[in-house]
C-alpha cells in the first residue's frame, strides 16, 4: 500500500463500486470527446461535479488502461498551480464497461 496516500483515501476507494467507477470513467471520456484536451479540473467543471477532485482521482486509472494520455501540455488551475492536460488516445472509439474497469 502506498504510504503517501492517506488511509481515508484507501477506505473511500475500497467502498467504491465498479458501477460507480465505470460511470465516472464514462462521463470523463464523454467530456474529453467534447473538450478534446482538458485538465481534470476542466473536466469536472464541464460535468458540473462539485467535487473537483473526482475527475483527478480517475485519470491515472484511465491512463493505466491506455484510454487517455498526457500530451505534454500543462495549464494553470484556478489556484494558479500547474495541472496536466489529458487527451483521449482514440477519440473515435466507443468504450465498453469492461474496458473501463
Amino acid at each position: 500500500m502506498n504510504k503517501n496516500i492517506p488511509d481515508t483515501s484507501h477506505e473511500a476507494y475500497k467502498m467504491a463500486t465498479p458501477e460507480m467507477l465505470s460511470e465516472h470513467h464514462s462521463k470523463i471520456i464523454l467530456a474529453l470527446q467534447v473538450l478534446g484536451r482538458a485538465t481534470s479540473e476542466e473536466i469536472a467543471a464541464y460535468l458540473n461535479w462539485e467535487d473537483r477532485n473526482r475527475a483527478a482521482r480517475r485519470m491515472s486509472e484511465l491512463e493505466a488502461n491506455s484510454i487517455v494520455f498526457k500530451p505534454g501540455e500543462k495549464r494553470k488551475t484556478k489556484y494558479g498551480r500547474n495541472a496536466y492536460v489529458y487527451q483521449l488516445i482514440n477519440k473515435e472509439k466507443k468504450y465498453s464497461v469492461l474496458e473501463l474497469f
